[in-house]
């Protein structure tokens, strides 16, 4: 069996699912010491809706409900903390921070502030990469296998962002 799950860069049907009153707040299913960041889920009729918010931008993604919570949550856990140990890029972070104290006159506390914003980073990726790994196990256990990502034009699904599948 194949499960695609639905993933937006913004969250405008869970906004307007909520508006509407046709999801059910279920709760904090995920979140990293990181600033700003946090999966939540939410419960509709045919399907589990997480809302992943990432300093200030809003994420969706969307898992047919004959897929267990505990699955479905992993799936999306797995396909986000991919996405973020993508785009933390520390090395790259760091080394931009770094250029941009160049011709500073606070040199130092620029430097210090590169620093610190490197560790927390680097905690960050070690947390994502953690919960990848943990979702992957998970998932493995349940003999459930991520096959890939296409974009939802070349799916016909102009509406959706991303599709990604899994085998099951």
């Amino acid at each position: 069996m194949i499960v695609n799950v639905a993933c937006n860069d913004n969250a405008f049907l869970i906004e307007a699912l909520k508006e509407q009153n046709l999801i059910d707040y279920k709760g904090v299913v995920f979140d990293v010491d990181f600033p700003e960041y946090e999966i939540k889920l939410y419960k509709g009729r045919e399907n589990w809706f997480y809302e992943i918010y990432d300093m200030g931008q809003l994420r969706e993604c969307i898992v047919p409900k004959d897929v267990p919570k505990d699955v479905a949550t992993n799936m999306v856990v797995l396909l986000d903390s991919r996405r973020m140990i993508k785009e933390l890029d520390c090395d790259d972070k760091y080394r931009h921070c770094v250029m941009g104290c160049e011709d500073r006159p606070d040199f130092s506390e620029c430097i210090e502030d590169c620093n610190k914003w490197d560790r927390i980073c680097r905690d960050a990726e070690k947390d994502f990469e953690s919960a990848y790994e943990s979702a992957r196990e998970h998932l493995g256990s349940n003999r459930i296998h991520f096959i890939g990502c296409i974009l939802g034009e070349q799916a016909e699904s102009p509406d959706i962002d991303w599709i990604c599948a899994f085998r099951w």
